[in-house]
């Protein structure tokens, strides 16, 4: 057990305190529990030698009754809430360590999964630590003191009485390992069902277009059938440990009652002491017919640890602490850069070489997957390159940390993402709120009077994704967003693509003027967007081909003419009337 939950100890470890004082509660709350057959016991023989009063023992039971259920309340109290303080802890640093992963550890992940692991796992988890640690320790406290007492007033009835309960413990280690097994595949179950919600939520308007509700329709029973057979199995594991323990705990109470009874009449047992035995035995009843379900917590609770525990294993991404260096050398640099996405058949990019100077706006172009997002994404460092290195003013990107190098540079990609909040909220991501950044921010990405004109202005929520505004919106928004942290290089990863050409060009024409002495990067594979950048890298198959201005590209290279009278004919198309 200590070896399963040793990952929460740096958890548990703040709120000790809580839980020993919980446990300390309990500890006497049990005393009072085992008392009161004793009170019983000595009552009953006093009334029945006509030497006690009804009413002084009634009184007594009950002071003890309300003692016991103060220090239950304060053991309950304590435990449930710390163990609640710790599932809390323990999600934040469970999303902390999500936050930290690699792109590649996320794009192999299953997203449901992940979720249902920070939710149903985690309260498992707290069910345990909770509920089933009271729980134990309860029924270890009590079949300890029962025992001891049962011995003390008659060692032969107690034999007779405590027989059944080795074959109680023999049944409950012989079912932890099945218990285990299958509450560690029913969670399994739900992460994928969880999983596969979350697709049919993502891709819902797709579904609806093509008229697949009933094909998703069937997938999601597959997977729900399945949680619904994996949770069967577990109910069927351990719901049979209740009847069975129940009955075993039965017959022994049957025997007290017949031996006790005739021992009694033999005078060798008091008629008190018989009813403290069978109180005692009653009570001790109850705590291993729950036995049952707190194996089942306990087991709920290890498979959770399991879960949590392996995706906390996954290596994050290192956090360096260096400050970005003062200007000097280029502004970014690649040198023999090379990657691969995992299980790709061939390379994204190979053997990359780029000098992005300080200042100026320089431009990405080439066809569909020439490998233009996996250049930018290398050259902010949200993947790492398997061979070359990148700089930044001469230093390697690694050595810079994340707050730096993201003060220093801003991507805007072709599908932002929006959160179900306000424009303001969207623009600022939680920096800062200063409305005329806003405003300002929103006025260069040409979308300013589109948002004056919503019921709320820069209030008005746009919903999860940004789903109430068009494809061009988006992109602007996401454009508003960029600038608005004021950022020394500006990196466009596509994001003009859905705009027609003339708010493109004006949305340029205001970028280019706002970085007039920093670094604006475009990224297209329309060439209008660049035709007067400062220099221009054409990729194709993954590999820089040329370099230099519009004019000597256009004159030297076939396949940039190509791509350019392709995007001039489909402008040309676009503002006809």
């Amino acid at each position: 057990m200590i070896r399963v939950f040793r990952p929460l100890f740096p958890h548990l470890r703040p709120h000790a305190k809580a839980f020993a004082w919980g446990f300390i509660a309990l500890v006497f709350s049990v005393a009072l529990q085992l008392a009161g057959p004793q009170v019983l016991s000595r009552g009953v023989d006093a009334v029945a030698s006509g030497s006690g009063s009804v009413s002084g023992v009634a009184a007594l039971l009950a002071g003890l009754a309300v003692g016991q259920a103060g220090l239950r309340f304060a053991s309950r109290r304590l435990v449930l809430v710390s163990a609640r303080r710790v599932e809390h802890e323990l999600r934040m640093a469970y999303v902390g360590h999500l936050l930290r992963l690699p792109m590649e550890t996320l794009d192999a992940a299953r997203r449901g999964d992940l979720v249902s692991r920070a939710l149903h796992d985690l309260q498992d988890l707290r069910l345990f630590l909770g509920a089933g640690l009271l729980n134990l320790c309860q029924t270890l406290l009590v079949a300890a003191g029962t025992a001891v007492l049962l011995w003390r007033i008659h060692p032969g009835l107690a034999g007779v009485a405590l027989a059944p309960f080795p074959a109680i413990a023999w049944i409950v280690r012989r079912m932890s390992p099945r218990l285990h097994r299958r509450f560690l595949a029913a969670d399994q179950a739900a992460g994928e069902l969880a999983d596969r919600v979350q697709e049919t939520l993502t891709a819902v308007r797709v579904l609806r277009a093509y008229r697949r509700e009933e094909w998703q329709r069937e997938r999601f029973r597959e997977e729900n059938d399945a949680l619904c057979r994996a949770r069967e199995r577990v109910v069927w594991a351990w719901a049979g440990v209740f009847p069975v323990v129940g009955v075993l705990a039965g017959l022994g109470h049957v025997a007290v009652l017949g031996l006790g009874g005739y021992w009694v009449y033999r005078g060798s047992l008091s008629l008190g002491g018989l009813v403290a035995f069978s109180a005692y035995l009653a009570m001790l009843v109850w705590p291993m017919v729950a036995l049952g379900w707190t194996l089942s917590l306990f087991q709920r609770g290890a498979a959770a640890v399991g879960r949590l525990q392996e995706v906390r294993t996954w290596p994050i991404e290192p956090d360096p602490a260096g400050p970005l260096p003062l200007a000097a050398g280029s502004c970014l640099e690649a040198v023999g850069v090379s990657y691969t996405y995992p299980e790709a058949p061939r390379p994204a990019v190979v053997g990359v070489d780029l000098r992005v100077a300080e200042g100026g706006v320089w431009a990405l172009v080439g066809p569909t997957g020439s490998g233009k997002t996996t250049v930018v994404s290398l050259l902010a460092r949200l993947r790492r390159p398997q061979t070359g290195r990148i700089t930044a003013h001469g230093v390697p990107i690694q050595e810079i940390s994340d707050a730096a190098l993201r003060r220093h540079l801003a991507v805007v990609p072709q599908e932002d993402f929006f959160f179900s909040d306000s424009v303001a909220a969207n623009v600022c991501l939680g920096r800062p709120r200063d409305d005329a950044r806003i405003w300002n921010a929103l006025t260069l990405a040409e979308l300013a009077d589109e948002v004056a004109a919503l019921p709320r202005g820069v209030d008005t929520p746009v919903g999860e994704g940004g789903v109430t505004l068009s494809g061009g919106q988006r992109q602007r928004l996401g454009i508003a967003r960029a600038v608005y942290g004021d950022p020394g290089v500006l990196v466009l990863d596509g994001s003009l693509s859905n705009l027609d050409a003339h708010t493109a060009r004006s949305v340029i024409g205001r970028l280019r003027e706002r970085f007039r002495g920093r670094t604006l990067v475009m990224v297209s594979h329309r060439a209008f967007e660049v035709e007067k950048a400062d220099g221009v890298w054409f990729l194709a198959g993954g590999r820089v081909v040329a370099f230099g201005r519009h004019e000597d590209l256009w004159d030297d290279l076939a396949a940039y003419r190509r791509l350019y009278r392709e995007e001039a004919l489909r402008r040309e198309l676009e503002e006809k009337p």
